[in-house]
């Protein structure tokens, strides 16, 4: 489900599995972000605030980008869909092509959505995406 609920095509997702190969460029990636340039080293001198923000789009996870089949609906908190603000019938035709009615999460998906929100910050820590120590 994890690449399944995105808001955009680029989101990053949790990995299945946090392991050492699965981290790997998480880690590399909060180095960088850190000042680091990739490196192990932690130069505090030069650190910057690295963050990683934990979402789940629910209802507004748009058809082509969500990571979904075409006719598949998005996990949403209800079923209630979203309303467009278009008063054209053009911009209410692309609001209807692109966001479907949400599926009412049942108890399982909930839990299933806390499960990777949990993963994803073990992933933030084991990253060092987090203020670093002074």
């Amino acid at each position: 489900m994890s690449n399944k609920h995105l808001t955009i095509g680029r989101d990053m997702c949790v990995p299945e599995v946090l392991d050492d190969m699965s981290i790997s460029p998480f880690k590399k990636l909060a180095s960088i972000m850190h000042g680091n340039n990739g490196d192990a080293s932690n130069n505090a001198e030069h650190s910057s605030l690295a963050l990683m923000q934990l979402s789940h789009a629910g209802r507004q996870s748009p058809r082509f980008v969500g990571g979904r089949s075409m006719f598949a609906r998005p996990l949403g908190a209800s079923d209630v869909p979203m309303k467009s603000r278009s008063e054209s019938w053009i911009g209410q035709a692309l609001f209807d092509l692109t966001f479907v009615p949400p599926r009412a999460a049942t108890e399982e998906d909930m839990e299933d959505v806390i499960g990777r929100f949990v993963r994803g910050a073990q992933l933030s820590v084991k990253a060092g995406v987090r203020i670093p120590y002074m």
